[in-house]
């Protein structure tokens, strides 16, 4: 039997592989199964494991360090008042004019000592824009008890340093600090609210009160410490970077949120491996039945091995006869699988998977989304297929190279 003389080769064992599939279609179907079953618990996890870092890249970037930061080259490892951004109105404006930056916000930030009566405590004095930044920066979205800043001589506090001064809202507190010049800096605030960030050393340290009220009584004019810029997204702001660099000369620094909090990309590395062992099992198992199910047909087909050799069939052939079937198992179960997969999610991206009621007062309270969103990528969407075609051609072929050993005359005596 000579494929190349009969004018159809690869098509015709193709075909035979097809039609090959209804001859133990219990079989067949569980195999098919097993494949379109691992496209849609690998593709899903995978979905939602992107999804749940996005949400962690959101949380995480929203809650005060926003996208993108320019600072003086030294401020982040100094953080030295008099290290200075000076006409930061110019490079705010230089900023906002780049496609795809939301929002440029200017902020001042100071080292001081908190006193109310006997009680004193070292934090973080920072001045904010509070009108612009409260619609993008979470930590002003945090207030446990009273209200925002909005005079200026008013001022809200971490949770952690009221209750280490035993303050609540309507007290004063008496701040020093010190200027660019080296001079000392003494201010009386009413403390308007209380700040719960979730981070306890945050939270012990940090004090917030209006940008301008900070600027004038360090004498700042136009000058600012930080610089933040927010994007459509984290991801959007990683490509974007070398373009803000570019606008803000080589003078000051810029960084992405991955440098200012390297520990996100960190844990996120270490759960995706975490999440390609698990994918890896599945993908294994389904591998091993591939296996299992052409050991058994290579047995009980070794007659009609037998009877293709002895007709001029080469071993190849019928091994790419068994190659041809295992693709179409693989073309079959992929099929079904992304025809469940696929819809699936698109309704984890858009609706989001409710983690119930048990836990949407915990969540609420951590400031998280009490639905789990899938995001679909190519992760997602190409690794299943792509890893079990190879997975399946090899676990196919290994058994079928037994064919090799296979005698025509003592094959035509095996019984099955």
């Amino acid at each position: 039997m000579n494929l190349r003389r009969s004018g159809s080769g690869i098509a015709v064992l193709a075909r035979i592989g097809f039609r090959n599939l209804a001859r133990n279609r219990r079989r067949s179907g569980l195999t098919v199964a097993g494949v379109a079953f691992a496209v849609l618990l690998v593709g899903l996890s995978a979905a939602l494991q992107d999804g749940g870092y996005a949400m962690q890249r959101q949380i995480s970037t929203d809650l005060l360090t926003g996208h993108l930061q320019i600072s003086h080259p030294q401020w982040p490892a100094e953080m030295n008042v008099d290290q200075l951004i000076t006409g930061a109105s110019v490079v705010s404006g230089r900023m906002s004019g780049l496609p795809g930056v939301r929002s440029v916000t200017s902020r001042v930030q100071v080292s001081a000592l908190f006193s109310v009566g006997e009680r004193s405590g070292a934090g973080l004095l920072l001045g904010l824009d509070i009108v612009r930044e409260s619609a993008h920066t979470g930590l002003l979205r945090r207030l446990q008890d009273g209200r925002l800043p909005e005079a200026p001589g008013e001022i809200i506090v971490g949770a952690g340093l009221a209750r280490h001064l035993r303050v609540v809202p309507g007290d004063e507190i008496v701040i020093l600090g010190a200027d660019p010049q080296g001079g000392v800096v003494a201010l009386g605030l009413q403390l308007t609210g209380i700040i719960a960030s979730g981070i306890a050393e945050l939270d012990r340290t940090l004090a917030i009160m209006p940008l301008h009220a900070l600027s004038d009584a360090l004498s700042l004019d136009d000058a600012v410490h930080v610089i933040v810029i927010r994007t459509d997204t984290p991801l959007a702001a990683i490509p974007m970077a070398d373009r803000v660099r570019l606008a803000a000369g080589p003078d000051l620094l810029v960084r992405t949120w991955q440098d200012v909090l390297p520990e996100i990309e960190q844990s996120i590395a270490l759960d995706r491996l975490s999440g390609y062992v698990f994918f890896g099992l599945v993908l294994f198992l389904v591998a091993f039945s591939v296996a299992n199910t052409f050991v058994m047909v290579v047995f009980e087909r070794t007659r009609e091995i037998g009877m293709l050799r002895s007709l001029g069939m080469r071993a190849w052939q019928i091994i790419g006869l068994f190659q041809m079937e295992a693709i179409a198992l693989w073309l079959v179960g992929i099929v079904v699988g992304v025809l469940v997969t696929v819809p699936l999610m698109l309704w984890l991206r858009d609706d989001g998977l409710y983690l119930g009621a048990a836990l949407e007062a915990t969540l609420t309270q951590m400031y998280m989304p009490s639905r789990m969103y899938a995001e679909i990528s190519p992760r997602s969407l190409y690794v299943a297929p792509l890893v079990l075609l190879f997975a399946t051609q090899l676990a196919a072929l290994l058994p079928s190279l037994r064919v090799r050993r296979i005698l025509p005359a003592d094959a035509m005596r095996h019984q099955a």
